[in-house]
């Protein structure tokens, strides 16, 4: 989904990704850059589906494997709670993406989770732990400024 839109605030911008927006352009726009923005996303639609088929997710030099609810990076498995591996396998289907902490919550712990946003930022603090050779320089989930977290893309 490509919303297309005159609205060009940072809270427009922030919605319409929170309401399932792949990518957001405002009026008026570059038709080059636009039809550059349609096969980035077909190229990630695509990839998505094979690795979606596989249940295995690379991204750099992680493998995550779905069914076998395993991670590692370099070949190194990684132990995760079941939490920090539900986090990380949904970031890694969407790489690149941004997400506020209230959309993490929602997805990855359900609707009737009562619990505050700060949840997020602990799991992926203990994460990053887990997965990055500086913590005070992560290269895996990145802060979002303004909006949350995301993954790098590949």
């Amino acid at each position: 989904i490509i919303m297309v839109t005159a609205k060009s605030e940072e809270h427009d911008k922030l919605e319409g990704f929170d309401r399932g927006a792949d990518d957001y352009i405002t009026k008026p726009f570059n038709q080059a850059e636009f039809i550059a923005r349609i096969k980035a996303l077909m190229r990630r639609s695509y990839n998505k589906i094979s690795d979606q088929q596989t249940g295995v997710f690379h991204v750099a030099d992680l493998t995550l494997d779905s069914e076998c609810r395993t991670l590692s990076k370099q070949g190194q498995p990684i132990d995760l709670t079941a939490k920090e591996f539900d986090l990380v396998q949904y970031f890694m289907r969407f790489p690149g993406r941004s997400f506020s902490r209230q959309h993490l919550l929602s997805q990855v712990w359900g609707d009737q989770f009562d619990g505050l946003e700060h949840t997020v930022n602990s799991t992926i603090n203990r994460i990053r732990t887990k997965l990055e050779s500086n913590i005070n320089k992560p290269e895996y989930i990145l802060t979002a400024w303004g909006v949350g977290y995301k993954f790098r893309d590949k």
